[in-house]
């Protein structure tokens, strides 16, 4: 009896343990991009930065919402105040350096349904 207890105790533990381990790798794996933040939102859309792939120095701009919905990536030099800004787009930016003490990114968003265009936050 004590050898059966004891064996469905590990058991268990071994079946918890391999669904610990199963959740954390899909976890894992799911999250390939990372967010950096710096939403801007208006009554049609929706637009932030995320990494470009794993990298967490290279970042595009992400639009979600109705199809008249475009994102612009923009891209400033805190030393020298030059930047640049890639083309409008309907659904992902091309990507942008940044997260090394000198470049920052914002995104910005326009609205085509509520005629709508802001900026969102700078993200270093």
């Amino acid at each position: 009896m004590k050898t059966t207890l004891s064996l469905k105790k590990t058991l268990a533990l071994g079946v918890a343990t391999a669904g610990l381990l199963g959740a954390s790798t899909a976890t894992a794996s799911a999250s390939s991009t990372y967010s950096f933040g710096g939403d801007v939102v208006t009554a049609h859309c929706h637009a932030w930065i995320v990494s470009s792939g794993n990298s967490w120095n290279w970042a595009v701009g992400i639009v979600e919402g109705d199809s008249n919905c475009q994102v612009q990536l923009e891209q400033e030099n805190v030393n020298t105040g030059g930047n640049q800004s890639t083309n409008w787009s309907t659904n992902e930016t091309s990507a942008l350096y940044h997260n090394d003490g000198v470049h920052k990114l914002r995104v910005w968003v326009y609205d085509g349904t509520s005629n709508v265009m802001g900026p969102g936050a700078w993200v270093n």
